[in-house]
């Protein structure tokens, strides 16, 4: 069987004004606002994800049932790209690679304990096989929460924007090698 993949992309209206904000700032202070916004517009898509994951994969022994380990693998990762003048922050959702879990059965069988990684199975519980049928949960995690993952992204870079701009009009008005210091009363 093939193995297809799915990419999402997500429509920012006003994206040339935004990137025009953008281009004031440097690529530090770019990552300082993009980066948040992308892990807290993420959040709510895995949550739903989670939600969505078959609770139940087999012919029901309890050495066939699922043992969570789908469920707890998913998460999300998010990373910069390196570019000499534009900066682009990437966000992975999914089965993280790093996770493994070790399982034991209570009732002996032939396979009555290993290790699982989800990212070995997860495509076949998404888009089944010649054996299985499909249990789509990522698709529909996506679908139901890129509305809101959208707003979430939108509000963090507003706000990361002017939290940068004042930063940086208030560094212009001290002028050149004075230092702005911040202390907590």
């Amino acid at each position: 069987m093939a193995q297809s993949s799915t990419n999402a992309t997500v429509v920012l209206y006003g994206a040339a004004e935004l990137k025009k904000s953008l281009q004031q700032f440097t690529k530090s202070m770019r990552n300082r606002v993009l980066r948040p916004a992308l892990n807290a517009a993420a959040t709510p898509v895995v949550s739903r994800i989670k939600q969505l994951v078959p609770r139940k994969s087999g012919r029901g022994t309890l050495a066939d049932r699922t043992t969570g380990a789908l469920r707890k693998s998913i998460g999300k990762r998010v990373w910069s790209g390196k570019g000499r003048k534009a900066v682009s922050i990437f966000a992975y959702v999914g089965p993280l690679s790093d996770t493994k879990y070790h399982v034991r059965f209570k009732e002996p069988s032939a396979k009555s304990s290993g290790v699982r990684m989800p990212t070995k199975y997860a495509h076949l519980v998404e888009f089944g096989n010649a054996r299985m049928q499909p249990k789509p949960f990522m698709r529909p995690g996506w679908m139901q929460t890129r509305a809101k993952a959208s707003s979430i992204m939108t509000a963090k870079v507003r706000k990361g924007i002017e939290r940068v701009a004042a930063s940086v009009a208030q560094k212009k008005a001290l002028g050149k090698g004075q230092k702005i210091i911040r202390a907590r009363v």
